[in-house]
């Protein structure tokens, strides 16, 4: 059985941020660290990596601890998802021989050779392998399950089996004994749940990446001043193989002001912001998620590289945010419309069409227009 052990998270001080510093903890576990070739013993040595959280986000920090000690600092890819942490140990390698079909998820997917993950369910651990299969009959499968236990010999490992639906389901038998847990991390499913089926890991797989630890979630910032285009779009998600005719999204991404409460740092050329209403810090940028929801939009739906796609397109997404299933719901109860004549609908519509109301003050009423009769249209 492999010994995964945990971390502490010790905060460090940025003066007006809580950012956290990977601090590895073997001499608490008894173990003593090997000097390295300098004869330096390796707890002398400054971490070259750092993890991050904000307050809104602690339940994941906190199942981070035990992703990141310092044998794997060198070599896991930390991805920080909206629920829970991955530890990517390593993406693999797009499969290029015969029968490639049968590395395909959904026809579109990509299933990796070579892919190691572990991730997180409370205190427990579980690892996920691939590997090429012999004799051409696809990609195969192992699952390590290893509960937090004082006895070592307390786990589960599950044989490499070429059936991943096989696999799952005994991995399901042995977690489904655990009454008293929540199982909803399981619910979507092998590729899901192991993060296969993710951007960042098939955006991986078709550039190539090494394995280096990069820290997802957060927007880099190689010179220390300020992000540039392909730092936004790494940050967003973009993939320059399938996303060309997308790249007005992240220009906008980066153009777009941020709310005059948020204060935009860099530490360690990672950038983060700080809301001045409730003094906190966070390292979301505070139009991640529109913008984010807008690629996955167009991805979908495809507009022309065009103005007029464009145009048409970020109306139709501006609408959808308004006029949600939900609210349609809230109307059939008996609720109203949201307000559509709104500063903050009038100054998007402003970026949409590219005017300046500033210089061209009597174009508001126009724009305030635009929302109520685009919905009428549509």
């Amino acid at each position: 059985k492999s010994h995964f052990g945990s971390d502490l998270l010790r905060p460090c001080a940025p003066p007006s941020a809580a950012l956290w510093r990977w601090q590895g903890d073997e001499a608490r576990r008894g173990r003593p660290r090997p000097a390295s070739a300098g004869g330096m013993a390796d707890d002398e040595r400054q971490p070259e990596v750092f993890g991050g959280g904000y307050p809104d986000q602690e339940r994941i920090v906190n199942q981070t601890e035990g992703l990141q000690d310092f044998r794997r600092r060198q070599e896991g890819h930390l991805i920080i998802a909206d629920d829970r942490p991955l530890l990517v140990m390593s993406f693999g390698t797009r499969y290029s021989g015969a029968n490639s079909a049968k590395y395909k998820i959904e026809g579109k997917y990509d299933i990796p050779v070579g892919y190691k993950v572990i991730i997180k369910w409370d205190d427990d651990e579980i690892v996920f392998m691939t590997r090429q299969g012999s004799r051409g009959f696809g990609p195969e499968f192992q699952i390590v399950y290893l509960p937090k236990s004082p006895v070592p010999e307390d786990f589960t490992m599950f044989e490499w089996n070429a059936n991943i639906a096989e696999i799952w389901d005994q991995f399901l038998k042995v977690v489904e004994g655990h009454e008293d847990r929540d199982l909803r991390l399981f619910n979507q499913g092998p590729w899901r749940t192991f993060g296969v089926t993710r951007d960042e890991v098939q955006i991986a797989l078709k550039q190539g990446t090494d394995n280096k630890t990069i820290i997802d979630g957060i927007l880099y910032c190689a010179d220390g001043q300020t992000p540039n285009l392909q730092e936004h779009m790494r940050y967003l998600g973009f993939d320059p193989a399938t996303d060309e005719n997308f790249l007005w999204i992240c220009e906008a991404f980066r153009s777009d002001p941020k709310p005059s409460n948020f204060f935009q740092y860099v530490n360690d050329g990672m950038v983060y912001w700080v809301d001045a209403t409730t003094n906190e810090p966070t390292w979301k940028h505070p139009h991640y998620d529109k913008y984010r929801a807008m690629l996955q939009a167009a991805r979908t739906q495809k507009p022309l590289a065009h103005w007029k796609s464009i145009m048409a397109f970020r109306i139709e997404f501006l609408l959808s945010n308004i006029f949600t299933w939900e609210v349609e719901e809230e109307v059939q109860r008996g609720g109203e419309y949201p307000l559509v004549e709104t500063v903050a609908n009038v100054l998007e519509m402003e970026r949409i069409f590219g005017v300046d109301i500033k210089n061209e003050p009597y174009l508001v009423h126009v724009l305030k227009r635009g929302p109520p009769h685009s919905r009428t249209a549509a």
